[in-house]
């Protein structure tokens, strides 16, 4: 647990006690279409299963807080095989609290998950059309490796799709594995 200086957000592991809470922020945010899940699908007991299932060696799941409030949340899940090496990750914040770092504060915080679990490129992607998450990903980094033209079929019509990686050092004399 970590308090954020400046903000007084509190940054730690999401854990299943979370679950309603999480259910709460993913379904606000749905709302927005931006994720591509329909908001009444999202419930506390499917994200309690799923945080009681997280092996912390393949994926993290991590939350900011004010107070009991979680206002902001990322996860990474790590690749299998010849992609052991990647994770895949995803960062949603609450909309009277972006433009404030805590995307950035979340995305940093996996980058210390992955190199410590030998994780040395992290992946992710987003609509085409949301430009703020795009300019979140270039600024902490991330390179644009990709654009898929009309990839999802979501809110009512064909969204392309943009893929960004960034690869992070290993730790000093350690290879791939």
């Amino acid at each position: 647990m970590t308090t954020v200086a400046a903000t007084g957000w509190l940054l730690r592991s999401l854990e299943p006690d979370d679950a309603s809470e999480l259910a709460r922020h993913l379904r606000l945010v749905a709302a927005e279409g931006w994720i591509g899940l329909e908001p009444e699908a999202i419930t506390a007991a499917g994200q309690r299963q799923s945080l009681i299932s997280m092996d912390p060696t393949r994926a993290a799941a991590v939350g900011l807080f004010t107070g009991t409030r979680l206002i902001a949340v990322a996860v990474a899940v790590r690749g299998s095989g010849p992609l052991a090496h990647t994770a895949t990750v995803a960062v949603s914040v609450e909309p009277a609290h972006r433009r404030h770092h805590a995307a950035r504060t979340l995305l940093q915080e996996l980058e210390h998950w992955a190199v410590h679990q030998r994780v040395y490129k992290l992946c992710a992607s987003v609509l085409g059309d949301n430009r703020a998450a795009r300019a979140l990903f270039t600024r902490c980094g991330y390179q644009q490796e990709g654009w898929r033209r009309a990839q999802l079929a979501l809110n009512g019509g064909w969204q392309d799709e943009v893929l960004f990686g960034k690869l992070l050092t290993p730790p000093a004399g350690g290879t791939l594995e």
